[in-house]
């Protein structure tokens, strides 16, 4: 087999596991803020315990007939302050083959709604990653993440601008979001509701993070094709479109979600190797309001 096919092989069979692991995780952890607004109305007047559980069984295809199924289990527990500030903890264990692997990730950070429909986050999180390095993503050790949305008739238009600061590079990524919140009350049961949040996404980023990984050689191949095609890198680009759909069932203060995502490449990242993909996350939260205290 030629050299540079092999490398567009080894690119393509990491690159959708590598990006459906960022994008699932990525936006599944970070639909707290929203699904805190929506679930407990009055999260500005009493502070608040949440406490996430997941799964996922990804399957992932490739057009070089590999097909491999990656499961992983995420633990989070986060504990918001009426204030808005809050702090948070979460725990990722991914499976591939007979090596294990995990992160962790510690974090604070303030967030505020209006009145009017207006809401933003800042945050901070320390992350560390151990085990098998195509299961990693980004290799970051910071995070900064700089969040804001604003609700109107039901639909939310939200901005998400993150930071993740490594040993070797910095990224920087954005994110552009518009979703719609439809809920129905006491579906099944009483003091019920299932609520279904379909979400676009258009991600923007940059692409540093794509060679990090590789050898000088193979490196100067990749950008010397990407720029034989036209294609410019080292900067930051358009990445790709995302279509979720989380949908939640919660009786009190305990739900049950499914949520799933489309990915959509852009064409930069569609030479590179990387595919349309599908991926779904089940989770449970419950949601511990410190009502009658001075907390």
């Amino acid at each position: 087999m030629h050299k540079s096919t092999s490398l567009f092989y080894w690119i393509r069979n990491h690159i959708l596991i590598l990006i459906m692991f960022i994008t699932i995780s990525g936006y599944l952890m970070g639909q707290d803020t929203i699904s805190n607004s929506s679930i407990i109305d009055d999260s500005t007047q009493y502070s608040y315990l949440m406490i996430n559980s997941g799964f996922s069984y990804n399957k992932l295809e490739h057009s070089v007939n590999i097909t491999e199924k990656i499961p992983s289990i995420f633990n989070k527990i986060d504990y918001y302050h009426k204030s808005g500030i809050y702090l948070g903890g979460s725990f990722s264990n991914y499976f591939s083959d007979s090596l294990q692997s995990f992160e962790y990730e510690i974090l604070a950070g303030f967030q505020k709604y209006y009145d009017n429909g207006f809401d933003f986050d800042i945050s901070y999180a320390w992350h560390d990653f151990n085990g098998n390095t195509k299961l990693e993503g980004i290799n970051y050790t910071h995070s900064f993440d700089i969040y804001s949305g604003y609700e109107f008739k039901n639909n939310y238009l939200s901005s998400d601008f993150n930071l993740l600061i490594g040993e070797n590079n910095v990224n920087y990524f954005l994110d552009i979001d518009i979703s719609r919140f439809i809920s129905f009350d006491d579906v099944l049961l009483k003091n019920s509701v299932l609520m279904i949040n379909p979400t676009l996404s258009f991600a923007f980023g940059t692409d540093y993070w794509v060679y990090s990984d590789l050898t000088i050689e193979n490196k100067t191949q990749l950008q010397n094709f990407l720029s034989n095609r036209g294609y410019s890198y080292n900067n930051f680009c358009f990445q790709g479109i995302n279509i979720m759909l989380p949908i939640s069932y919660g009786i009190n203060n305990l739900f049950f979600t499914f949520s799933g995502i489309y990915r959509i490449p852009s064409r930069k990242f569609k030479f590179i190797g990387m595919e349309s993909g599908f991926g779904t996350m089940i989770s449970l939260t419950y949601f511990y309001n410190f009502k009658g205290t001075n907390k």
